[in-house]
């Protein structure tokens, strides 16, 4: 930041909006991510990125670019576009913006082979993150796991709870009460732009340990305050409106299974909340 001819450097925890003077493209490119058209978003971003010469700004770009990558289902593209933005900036503040996985999503063979590359990047802690957090789910996940353990103890505390997080997913099997209330804790740890994946993982948590009014709360945090990590803001709502049934609260639930076939039409969510609507009806009409 530039003020009366001097450059001032301002904390990235002490940042709470950034404003300039961005061009047609990324300003088009903000409005169809805030309407969630993500595929149109991301080539707009493209196209903002090929005549911005500012680096501020271009970091910013990338970062959004990852974001609506992910969105997309890209996750290759994504990963490329976050490690872009990592190269000159390895404590950048658009941490948020990599594709990391939450939902435990088997990745296919050429997804696979690009996170072994990222897992074996010596110089990178995001990199091995993002590849450890995608091989979870796959024959490598031995590596994975060690990798995650290692990085739970990275001096970025943001990378390390995040790795945390990750070896989490791989305990909610045999989740107890005091792990489950732990992790909840360690949540307000972490900055709020990075919550919305270890939300997840802590909701599940209660989830399965039938705790399901603080599951449904917490899980709900993630469409309300992250509804641009679309795919994870479904899942929220799927699961936290079974967490709604368990309660007895069907009406709420219907309701929250009818915004997630609004707003997320034709995902694997939606499909499930269909079929979850159909059985509450026919449940009703006996």
């Amino acid at each position: 930041m530039r003020r009366l001819g001097r450059e001032d450097r301002i904390a990235a925890d002490r940042v709470v909006e950034i404003q300039g003077d961005w061009s047609e493209p990324h300003r088009a490119a903000d409005r169809l991510r805030a309407s969630s058209d993500f595929a149109a978003a991301s080539e707009r971003y493209s196209a903002a990125l090929r005549t911005e010469s500012r680096g501020w700004v271009q970091r910013r770009l990338l970062a959004d670019l990852a974001v609506c990558y992910a969105n997309t289902g890209q996750v290759a593209l994504a990963a490329d576009a976050f490690q872009r933005l990592t190269a000159d900036d390895a404590a950048t503040p658009y941490l948020y913006a990599m594709p990391l996985n939450w939902q435990t999503t088997q990745p296919d063979a050429a997804l696979a082979a690009q996170a072994r590359n990222w897992l074996r990047d010596g110089g990178s802690e995001s990199a091995r993150l993002l590849g450890a957090s995608w091989l979870l789910a796959t024959q490598d996940r031995a590596a994975a796991l060690a990798a995650l353990n290692t990085l739970t103890a990275s001096d970025d505390a943001r990378v390390a709870l995040l790795a945390e997080a990750q070896v989490s997913q791989n305990q909610l099997v045999q989740i107890t009460a005091e792990q489950a209330a732990s992790w909840r804790e360690q949540l307000d740890r972490l900055p709020e732009d990075l919550r919305a994946g270890p939300t997840f993982v802590v909701g599940q948590a209660f989830a399965r340990l039938e705790q399901s009014e603080t599951a449904a709360l917490l899980l709900m945090r993630v469409p309300i305050l992250h509804a641009d990590q679309a795919d994870l803001a479904a899942a929220c709502l799927t699961l936290a409106a079974r967490q709604l049934e368990n309660l007895g609260q069907s009406k709420d639930a219907a309701r929250l299974y009818r915004e997630v076939i609004a707003k997320h039409a034709g995902g694997r969510h939606a499909q499930e909340a269909e079929a979850r609507l159909r059985t509450l009806s026919q449940n009703t009409d006996k």
